[in-house]
């Protein structure tokens, strides 16, 4: 800091020639160590500006100082104009296209091995990982640009809302996310973005190399892996050579994925190596993904990006990509059971989650309301089964076995139900694991829990106090719990109905079973729960492919269909003169037929959740009873509700006072969901639309 204006700098020695004319100034900010770009789309109104305009303003305000700056992904060292009583917009000197001046154009051999090595990228990063090879995504058309936050490294609260592109431009970066969130995928699809340039005849500004962390199970294997791409430590081969000029030119970025799959005993070593490679080398840009779980802030002067979990329209997006082109009408019903379900929809803003149900569902045809099996194949996969596939080992203890991790987040969420709590705190769980492990056993797999599955999260550090990541997981570890259990546990919903976090485990631990009869019967004869209610939570439950005998099911749907006719049979059908509403594709009109005084107390809110449940539960054991039933068995209102259980769309149900009877009307009525209008045109312009 504090140069005289730079007449006579080598660099910028342009300056009192004619073609200073051809150059520009563009701003810079000072993050931590270096200078960086503006956020391009932070509307500050600073912009590229022609040197000349302002030559003398900067000779008058600025001084200069010489540092590392990142420009378009790469690393230069530059003269800077930064202000005398600010620190805030700075300049460095760029051509027209808003790049510093190259001061050695690139070899003809490097030219060559780059193009050879842009094949060798495509070749290796297309994909991104899944589970199964259908989720499994095609970067290059199945890609979605995904949500970011900057935030905070200590306290991951958020100080704005950034893209992708400008997050990773950023030479040091952490990458932050959940499991399953695409912290992998987006690496690679940076990555591939280079193979695009390459493939284009342009010239990449940064040449990534990806590490997959997983592999580097010590530090020898990891200061290898370095010195070999890096330095070209091997030997003095042309790849080598180019490799080191390439760092020394800053163009050279690490894409360092997945530090937490590294083994938890070796995980510090391996992040001090990273940081000293950052602070001996600064023209070399580090990206590293790591769960959010497993970090400790390690990496000072890097960025810190958090990926946010899927919206509504990437959800739509990526089932579209997966389904449409197979059948459209498959993926509008999958979209539909999935809004249909509410706590199993936000769950699945999840990637690796959505990516398991749309698996399952193009594979065996098992909708979203399937929801106890399919939560438990994504825990499942969440406690080692995807670390298998992958051939990572976070760690070698017994205590860390799959079938031990599964165990205790059972018994936790259990516990945490049967006191009415949703968090707990460090000293809670080591008291209440002592009965299956000794305390210093508990002490590490807490942590373990947390970094390895994921499936705990912080809620207070300095209260050490922790909770199930959703709760709907937490549901479904404590219905496991009880189907699990070796003794009877029906007395433990007695006088619970009422509590609907107690409903939904009733309801898991029916798909769970390999019988529901016992869980079912259990409801049927408990003479405390209202029939509409009954109705409700069976058909709830009977939205899934339950494991029951063919009797119990038939007893259960009988139950639902009687709350449905009585509900009905205080109404009769109207005719309907005018449109319900646009795009209708069924709709029934009733009008109550009893006396004023039991309209004024109709249940409506009971009676618009139970047609509701019943409608959602066509897709399971309760479907396949209604396309049993034989016509004419039921009351005509019946027979037409039960028409519209064949129907995909949006259901609807009006209850709404009728002045010329003095009573009211029921409406329901079954329109076109808006995702289905929307044409494939209106998508064109877009990447998942080509």
């Amino acid at each position: 800091m504090g140069e005289v204006f730079p007449t006579t700098c080598k660099r910028y020695s342009f300056m009192n020639l004619d073609s200073a004319i051809h150059y520009f100034c563009k701003p810079v900010v000072r993050h931590a160590d270096r200078f960086v770009e503006l956020d391009p789309h932070e509307d500050i109104g600073f912009e590229v500006t022609p040197f000349a305009e302002i030559e003398q303003y900067l000779k008058r305000h600025f001084t200069t100082t010489t540092g590392p700056v990142e420009i378009a992904g790469r690393s230069y060292t530059l003269p800077v104009f930064v202000p005398k009583n600010t620190d805030k917009i700075c300049y460095v000197l760029v051509d027209g296209s808003g790049l510093p001046t190259e001061e050695s154009p690139t070899k003809q051999t490097d030219t060559e091995w780059i193009t050879e090595y842009s094949h060798w990228i495509a070749e290796k990063l297309s994909f991104s990982e899944g589970l199964a090879k259908d989720q499994a995504a095609y970067l290059e058309t199945e890609f979605l640009s995904p949500s970011l936050s900057e935030v905070d490294p200590y306290t991951l609260s958020s100080t704005r809302s950034v893209t992708w592109e400008y997050a990773l431009s950023r030479k040091r970066c952490v990458l932050l996310g959940e499991p399953g969130t695409g912290k992998t995928t987006l690496l690679r699809r940076w990555a591939l973005n280079f193979c695009k340039d390459v493939s284009r005849g342009e010239q990449p500004t940064s040449i990534p190399v990806y590490f997959q962390l997983r592999d580097w199970q010590d530090e020898h294997s990891a200061s290898h892996a370095l010195n070999q791409a890096c330095f070209g430590s091997d030997g003095g081969s042309d790849s080598k050579a180019t490799m080191r000029s390439l760092c020394r030119a800053g163009r050279v970025v690490l894409l360092l994925d997945g530090l937490d799959e590294v083994p938890d005993s070796k995980r510090q070593v391996i992040s001090d190596m990273i940081s000293r490679l950052a602070n001996d080398s600064p023209m070399i840009g580090i990206i590293l993904s790591t769960r959010t779980a497993s970090y400790k802030g390690d990496f000072q002067g890097f960025s810190h990006c958090l990926l946010r979990p899927f919206e509504d329209s990437h959800m739509l997006e990526w089932s579209y990509k997966k389904l449409y082109s197979h059948d459209r009408l498959s993926w509008h019903r999958f979209v539909r059971h999935l809004n249909e379900l509410p706590q199993m929809k936000d769950a699945a803003r999840n990637p690796f989650l959505l990516g398991l149900l749309v698996h399952f569902y193009r594979q065996n045809s098992v909708l979203p309301k399937d929801s106890a099996n399919l939560l438990s194949s994504y825990v499942r996969a969440l406690s080692g089964e995807w670390d298998m596939v992958r051939g990572i080992s976070r760690s070698s203890e017994s205590w860390a076995a799959p079938g031990r991790k599964l165990s205790s987040l059972c018994r936790l969420a259990f516990w945490l139900v049967d006191s009415n709590r949703s968090d707990f705190s460090t000293e809670e769980f080591c008291s209440s694991e002592i009965k299956y492990a000794e305390r210093d056993i508990s002490l590490h797999l807490l942590p373990a829990l947390v970094e390895h599955t994921g499936l705990l999260q912080c809620v207070d550090h300095h209260r050490r106090s922790w909770k199930f990541s959703h709760r709907t997981l937490m549901e479904l570890f404590a219905a496991n719990y009880l189907v699990e259990r070796a003794d009877d546990v029906s007395s433990l919903f007695v006088n619970r109905w009422a509590n609907p976090t107690w409903r939904s485990i009733w309801v898991y631990a029916c798909g769970l079973a390999q019988d529901a009869g016992h869980l079912v019967q259990l409801i049927l004869n408990d003479n405390q729960i209202a029939e509409t209610h009954r109705a409700s939570l069976l058909a709830r439950a009977f939205a899934q492919n339950l494991n029951m005998r063919e009797s119990d099911i038939e007893k259960g749907c009988a139950v639902i269909m009687k709350a449905v006719d009585d509900l009905l049979r205080s109404f009769k059908l109207a005719q309907s003169r005018e449109p319900i509403a646009k795009d209708v594709l069924w709709c029934i009109k009733l009008k109550h037929k009893e006396s004023l005084a039991k309209w004024e107390n109709f249940n409506r809110e009971e009676a618009i959740a139970l047609l509701c449940d019943v409608y959602a539960g066509r897709s399971g054991v309760l479907g396949k009873y209604v396309r049993s039933v034989p016509s004419g068995s039921e009351s005509l209102e019946l027979v037409k509700f039960l028409e519209g259980l064949s129907q995909e769309g949006d259901f609807k149900v009006n209850v709404v006072d009728d002045d010329a009877s003095g009573t009211g009307l029921l409406i329901i009525y079954i329109s076109i969901p808006e995702h289905s209008t929307v044409q494939k045109s209106e998508w064109a312009s877009t990447d998942w639309g080509k």
